[in-house]
C-alpha cells in the first residue's frame, strides 16, 4: 500500500511493480493463486508503463507460471513464448540482478512442461536440453536449480524417464544443500521419492516423500501439493496399501477445489481410477476416466488425454466395446506429428496393433 501511494505520487512505477510482482510469487508458492493473478496483472499492467522492454517480459514470466499451475495451458505458452522470443542473457543480467535468478531460462524450463503436456514431446526435450545446457554455463545456482526442476525434475516424471527424474532430482539436492535453498530442497525430496518409487524402491520412496509433505508444511508451501499427493497415492497402489492411496487422491482433489490448481487433475482422476479398477468398481472407474479426458480437452493436454484414453480403451475393451476402445485411441493417438518413441505414444501404438487383430 505504501509502495502504491509512492508510485502516486512520485511517478515511479518501477520498484511498484517489483514489489508487486515478487508478492505474487509469494502468494503462488502459497497456492494463492487468485491473489497471485491479481498481483501479476498489476505489475504488468505497470511494467507496460515503464516502457522497457525488460520489465514488460518479467511481468509476462509471472503470469506464465500462474496460468501454467492453474492449468490454463495455452496462455501460459504465450507468455512464455513472449519473453523467450525476447530472451538475451546479457540482457536478462539487470533482471537476475533484481530478483536473484535468470527468468529467461526458467520460462523456457516451464515452456518444456507445457509443451509436453499441449502434446508436443520432442519440442519440449529439446526446449529442456537447451535451458540445461545454458544454465549449466552460467553456472548460477539459482537459476540452474530452477531449471533442474521444471526441464529436468517435472518433464522427465511426465515422460515417465524415471532414471533421468533420479539423476536430476539429486542434482537438485546437492544444489539446494550447497547453497542453503531450503525451498527447492524440499522439492527435490518430492522428486527423489517419486523416483525411488518408481525404480521400484517403493518403502523408501514413500518415506521421501512423506518426508517432503512434512517439509513443506512446515515453510508453508503449497505449490504443487496436488502433483505430490498424485505420485505418493500411484506408490501407494503399487505397494498395495489401497486405503493410503483412496485418502492421499482425496487429499489432492480437495486441494484442486480449494487451490484451484488444476496442472495435474486430469492425471490424478486418472490415477483415481486405477485404484477404483483394484477395487473392481469398474463403473466409477469409468467415471473417473471419462473426467480425466474432459479436464484435459479443457486444457487442450494431448498427452494427459492420450495417457487416459489409453486407459479407458483397454477399460472399454475388457467390457466387450472393442469399437468404441479403438475409435476413442485412434483419434487421439492420429493428432500427434511427432513423439512416437516415447513411452505413451508407442503403448498407444501397441494397443492400436492390438484391437486391429
Amino acid at each position: 500500500t505504501k509502495a502504491r501511494e509512492l508510485s502516486q505520487q512520485t511517478g515511479n512505477v518501477s520498484r511498484l511493480y517489483l514489489i508487486l510482482g515478487e508478492l505474487s510469487c509469494y502468494h503462488y508458492v502459497r497456492a494463492e493463486y487468485q491473489t497471485a493473478l491479481e498481483l501479476a496483472k498489476e505489475a504488468q499492467s505497470l511494467a507496460q508503463q515503464t516502457g522497457d522492454p525488460l520489465d514488460a517480459t518479467l511481468g509476462s514470466w509471472f503470469l506464465g507460471f500462474i496460468f501454467f499451475a492453474l492449468g490454463n495451458l495455452s496462455s501460459a505458452k504465450l507468455q512464455f513464448d513472449r519473453l523467450i522470443s525476447f530472451y538475451q542473457p546479457a540482457l536478462h543480467k539487470t533482471i537476475v540482478a533484481l530478483r536473484g535468478s535468470d527468468t529467461g531460462l526458467s520460462s523456457m524450463a516451464y515452456y518444456a512442461c507445457c509443451l509436453w503436456c499441449l502434446g508436443f514431446p520432442d519440442q519440449a526435450e529439446k526446449m529442456a536440453r537447451q535451458a540445461l545446457s545454458l544454465a549449466y554455463s552460467y553456472k548460477h545456482d539459482f537459476s540452474t536449480i530452477e531449471v533442474l526442476c521444471y526441464g529436468g525434475c517435472m518433464l522427465s516424471n511426465l515422460q515417465r524417464d524415471w532414471e533421468a527424474l533420479y539423476r536430476y532430482s539429486r542434482e537438485m539436492t546437492k544444489l539446494a544443500n550447497e547453497n542453503g535453498f531450503i525451498g527447492w530442497l524440499g522439492t527435490s525430496m518430492t522428486y527423489q521419492g517419486n523416483a525411488w518409487s518408481m525404480l521400484g524402491h517403493l518403502q523408501e520412496g514413500i518415506s521421501k516423500t512423506l518426508e517432503a509433505i512434512t517439509f513443506y508444511n512446515q515453510l508453508q508451501i503449497k505449490l504443487n501439493s496436488p502433483g505430490i499427493l498424485c505420485l505418493l497415492a500411484q506408490a501407494y497402489q503399487m505397494l498395495g496399501h489401497l486405503d493410503e492411496s483412496s485418502t492421499t487422491l482425496e487429499q489432492a482433489i480437495k486441494l484442486i477445489e480449494q487451490t484451484e490448481e488444476h496442472f495435474w487433475e486430469a492425471e490424478i482422476y486418472r490415477v483415481k481410477a486405477q485404484l477404483l479398477l483394484e477395487k473392481n468398481d469398474a463403473a466409477e472407474a469409468e467415471a473417473c476416466l471419462l473426467k480425466s479426458i474432459d479436464v484435459a480437452r479443457r486444457q487442450e493436454a494431448k498427452s494427459w488425454e492420450l495417457r487416459t484414453a489409453i486407459d479407458l480403451s483397454r477399460l472399454w475393451q475388457s467390457q466387450g466395446k472393442k469399437e468404441e476402445a479403438y475409435s476413442l485411441l485412434a483419434n487421439i493417438y492420429n493428432w500427434f506429428t511427432e513423439g512416437f518413441d516415447t513411452p505413451d505414444l508407442v503403448e498407444a501404438h501397441n494397443l492400436l496393433a492390438e484391437f486391429a487383430q
